[in-house]
């Protein structure tokens, strides 16, 4: 995996599982001697090379689960920890070097999102820069020249964009020309370039110089179709089985073509959630004339870290029911028939369509499964040597008591 080049071309940071297929080691390859070196030697968890400063001090981060990703500089020979406490559940994400003394990194340390934070390396100094509880920083690029760092935030459905300017310690959210950014990057001459799409619109890019609006350097679209006759989804809450919120998109059938049928997509993950991004599938259905509702149940992620962790060794009860509890809501609110409902998802949304047409076929016309696991005994032992120290987390495999299965195995049962 490949991480990161020095600005002088001589250096290539990256991770890899050569010699240590678990827990893998961050090494650097020198171009112009061919020499290898391993700089970290990965032990406890999965270890993934973030960046680097220019004297070599390395950041990276610990994966010990999809809700806990803690990170370090190794600087000088001495490790040291982007945050007050290590062992409790926290994500770091992004990472940049001002100088070699000053990091500037994401992290929900503390907090149920993101926010930026830096570190004195010198002192070990951590100091939190922003405060914005409803909104999630994912991603960061750095505008050397001005001093400013853009953030995206992904919170719920959609994207949004904001600077922060390092010397004024100011952050203003600035116009984005689409739903989801999927890449950000700031030319040398100061013009901001960036890779995105929209639910009705695919990937395309646009460019933005100062003082200017954004404007696209592609035109991307679908052949023959208007945007305008394409769905763009409607965000809806409902309540679950236990009073929690979960919010969805309801993509609407088109409108000449509209043949009163609904599919239910569980999304993938599961830790990940169902964005306003444009899916050709989810186009191709609507336009024949199928509404989709596509929930982000329990685990997704977006929603704060308590929320995503509730998935964690609950794959098949809480999830399922807030699936559901969708489509209930669907029936009650849109006139939906129950028995009608077609009901299609792809890996761990594959999972969760065998699941519910196994346990509740009464609501469902057919299934559709998309490479989705269907025995998580040999899903656990058929993934990466370096997916497995997150596995017992992640599905929360435990052995069977004389009483039985304990609790959090029960998500076994329901695939049985």
């Amino acid at each position: 995996m490949i991480g990161e080049l020095t600005d002088d071309g001589n250096t290539l940071y990256y991770t890899t599982t050569k010699d240590n297929s678990t827990f893998l080691n961050i090494c650097s390859y020198d171009l112009v001697t061919g020499n290898h070196n391993v700089m970290i030697e990965g032990k406890d968890a999965a270890h993934m090379f973030l960046t680097a400063s220019k004297s070599g001090k390395v950041a990276y981060m610990k994966l010990f689960a999809n809700s806990h990703s803690p990170a370090f500089i190794l600087a000088n020979g001495k490790t040291i920890p982007l945050a007050n406490d290590s062992e409790q559940s926290h994500n770091v994400a992004g990472g940049q070097f001002i100088g070699e003394d000053t990091f500037y990194y994401l992290t929900n340390e503390g907090s149920e999102t993101s926010d930026l934070v830096k570190i004195d390396v010198t002192t070990e100094k951590i100091e939190k820069l922003t405060d914005e509880p409803h909104e999630d920083f994912t991603s960061m690029s750095y505008d050397k020249q001005k001093q400013l760092l853009y953030l995206v935030s992904s919170s719920g459905v959609e994207d949004t964009l904001y600077v922060y300017d390092i010397q004024a310690s100011t952050l203003v959210q600035t116009e984005l020309p689409v739903s989801i950014v999927e890449k950000l990057h700031i030319g040398e001459s100061g013009a901001l370039y960036l890779l995105g799409r929209g639910a009705t619109s695919p990937f395309n890019l646009y460019r933005r110089r100062e003082n200017e609006k954004w404007a696209p350097l592609t035109e991307f679209s679908i052949p023959g179709i208007d945007e305008k006759e394409l769905s763009e989804p409607d965000v809806i809450t409902y309540r679950s089985f236990d009073d929690t919120e979960i919010e969805a998109l309801y993509f609407k059938a088109h409108r000449e073509n509209n043949n009163g049928k609904l599919v239910l997509w569980p999304h993938g993950g599961p830790q990940a959630s169902e964005r306003k991004s444009f899916r050709a599938m989810f186009q191709a259905m609507t336009y024949a004339g199928f509404s989709i509702i596509a929930p982000n149940f329990r685990g997704s992620s977006n929603y704060g870290k308590t929320f995503m962790k509730l998935v964690e060794g609950d794959w098949g009860y809480g999830p399922r029911l807030d699936n559901v509890h969708c489509l209930d809501y669907m029936i009650e609110e849109y006139g939906y028939k129950k028995g009608e409902t077609l009901l299609v998802g792809g890996s761990y949304g594959g999972y969760m369509a065998l699941l519910l047409h196994g346990r509740h076929p009464e609501y469902f016309k057919a299934v559709v499964d998309i490479f989705g696991v269907s025995n998580l005994f040999s899903f656990y032992h058929s993934v990466p040597e370096f997916w497995k120290p997150i596995m017992k987390t992640w599905i929360a495999i435990l052995k069977p008591t004389r009483n039985g299965l304990r609790e959090t195995h029960r998500l076994l049962i329901y695939l049985l």
